[in-house]
């Protein structure tokens, strides 16, 4: 190799070697930004799960992590500018060159991630989307004047209208992070950052021992009970149980059948149920993840799906098709997709035949309102009287009636006055208070779920529809006798249905499923074409607000509506 060969070789190896130095310069950030010239900024991170009246923003979140990012694509690949924990107070300072910063802060709390970032999905080109955040609701008064938004209630997250069409909704997915802050080269910069969970509020607790967990499940039976008010007072005007007036005038539309989607009474009903939904899957989340026996996660889990088999239950029997939502998961509770009454009934099946398996045949009087093996098993009856399904509500009933655990007393009323009444099977343990609904149910202090009569009835149903006359002409004997309603023995089909229904109306007047009873029958035509009944009716409207929140519900037949963008309440699916 000649001398100039040999120095021009030289040459070019030491040029590659200050542009590889230059490179991993450029890529440690020195490029971007002149260390020579940095200030200090300071961030303060808020805990939104600890949100008051007195705390705005939540109390200070100590020891969470704040993370500088110099693109989208940095925080997709995990690859973070600058990281700090936040000291006592929250704070946490980070000495940084002028220019502009995404900023994520998370901290992990019994399993759970709080974060200024939730991500529901990722974008076309894969970058991580989800809602822009704005800060926290403080009152009812600023949520009715803001956009439409689920999960909307004081201490939770406030998400941005970004395309400003009134309405938060998929269409206003951004790519994240969000938060970001431009420093410059005058003043101390500061910025604060809040974070928190999709639901900051009680209904979605830190659960972190099954004593905790207890406390949780109460949360969800405290939901039952609201959806089994709402379900009977809806049901009871639908009917010819009850009409809308006095203290159901809100409940009027419904009475002579003039309701639409935009219903006010149909859309509480729908949230009252998937709230009820949220905090089971809560209970379910948590007995997942926490440390318990072998046993308490299996009773825990069971009795959480047995009471959303009965959320289910109802949802489907009213409204059909409805999303099925059996996670805490952000991405499937945003815009969870319509499912086809089968399939909803599929779900309540698969979780009461849990809760039917796993459940005790009863619990100790301190703990009657909890969901049992029996309770489970009527359940499962009414899911399969209401499919039609005759051999699969002979075998709870008598399965039931058989355990002789459940007896009728020989006054017909004690089963309304005391919670310890051997006919009942499941009473979530409160008395009826609120004026509507005492005036709707009427007949004592109590109010059960589900009681030995109903099994009685779907039983003799069953018999009947499977040509066993004699043996359901027995079982409405021994329940007429108890009531004291008339009866006269029966050969035939036609006779024991005239009986059935007759003695189903006395017998169960205003327990909250006359309407669902007149629809299985193709008895609601004739009982309620006065009221103004047409053939659609069979089912409830979707509500319009939640499908203006989630595209992906489809409405009812006949029941379509142009979704109108407004500013209504909070109105959260789910």
């Amino acid at each position: 190799m000649s001398y100039h060969a040999f120095s021009k070789n030289i040459k070019v190896k030491a040029l590659l070697r200050v542009l590889l130095l230059i490179f991993f310069y450029c890529h440690l950030g020195s490029c971007k930004k002149d260390a020579s010239n940095e200030e200090s900024l300071t961030i303060e991170v808020y805990d939104a799960t600890q949100w008051s009246a007195d705390f705005p923003d939540g109390r200070p979140a100590e020891s969470a992590t704040v993370s500088l990012y110099l693109s989208k694509q940095d925080y997709k690949d995990k690859r973070a500018f600058k990281s700090q924990k936040t000291d006592i107070n929250g704070s946490v300072v980070i000495n940084v060159a002028p220019g502009s910063y995404f900023i994520v802060a998370e901290k992990e709390r019994a399993g759970k991630i709080l974060s200024n970032v939730v991500a529901t999905g990722t974008t076309a080109s894969g970058l991580p989307q989800g809602f822009a955040l704005e800060g926290l609701f403080q009152s009812e008064q600023e949520i009715n004047n803001s956009p439409g938004q689920g999960y909307a209630k004081p201490g939770n997250f406030k998400r941005k209208d970004i395309n400003g069409d009134g309405i938060v909704n998929e269409a206003d997915l951004a790519e994240l992070p969000y938060a970001s802050i431009s420093v410059g080269t005058n003043g101390t910069p500061f910025t604060k950052i809040i974070i928190g969970a999709i639901d900051n509020s009680g209904s979605a607790p830190i659960v972190t021992n099954a004593t905790d967990l207890k406390f949780a499940l109460n949360a969800a039976y405290l939901s039952i009970y609201d959806v089994q008010k709402q379900f009977n007072a809806t049901d009871a005007v639908l009917s010819d149980d009850a009409d809308g007036t006095g203290s159901l005038t809100s409940y009027r539309r419904l009475d002579d059948f003039s309701f639409d989607a935009s219903e006010g009474s149909i859309l509480t009903l729908w949230n009252t149920a998937f709230l009820a939904v949220t905090r089971i899957n809560t209970v379910l989340y948590y007995a997942s993840y926490i440390d318990l026996s072998s046993a308490e996660k299996e009773s825990f889990t069971a009795e959480a799906k047995g009471l959303r088999g009965y959320v289910y239950l109802m949802l489907g029997s009213y409204f059909g098709n409805v999303p099925v939502v059996t996670s805490t998961n952000l991405s499937a509770t945003i815009s969870p997709v319509t499912q086809f009454q089968s399939a909803v009934f599929q779900q309540v099946s698969s979780d009461l035949e849990e809760a039917h398996r796993i459940l005790p045949l009863s619990w100790p009087e301190s703990d009657r309102y909890r969901l049992s093996k029996a309770a489970a098993a009527g359940l499962l009856a009414k899911l399969a009287i209401t499919k039609k399904d005759y051999n699969g509500a002979y075998q709870y009933t008598t399965e039931v009636i058989n355990s002789n655990k459940y007896l009728f007393s020989s006054n017909a009323n004690a089963v309304f006055e005391s919670l310890s009444d051997k006919e009942i099977l499941w009473n979530v343990n409160q008395a009826n208070q609120e004026t509507y609904f005492y005036e709707t149910f009427g007949r004592g202090r109590f109010h059960s779920i589900l009681r030995l009569a109903e099994i009685y009835l779907i039983r003799a149903e069953a018999q009947l529809a499977t040509r066993q006359y004699a043996e359901a002409s027995s079982t409405l004997s021994i329940l007429a006798g108890r009531s004291n309603i008339a009866f006269t023995p029966f050969a035939n089909a036609e006779e024991g249905y005239t009986q059935l229904q007759s003695i189903w109306k006395q017998e169960m007047f205003r327990e909250g499923n006359r309407f669902t009873s007149l629809i299985r029958w193709n008895k609601a035509a004739e009982v309620l074409e006065n009221k103004g009944f047409k053939a659609h009716h069979i089912l409830l409207p979707i509500p319009e607000r939640a499908q203006q929140l989630n595209s992906h519900l489809q409405q009812n037949p006949d029941y379509q509506t142009e979704l109108i963008r407004l500013h209504p309440k909070n109105t959260p699916p789910a």
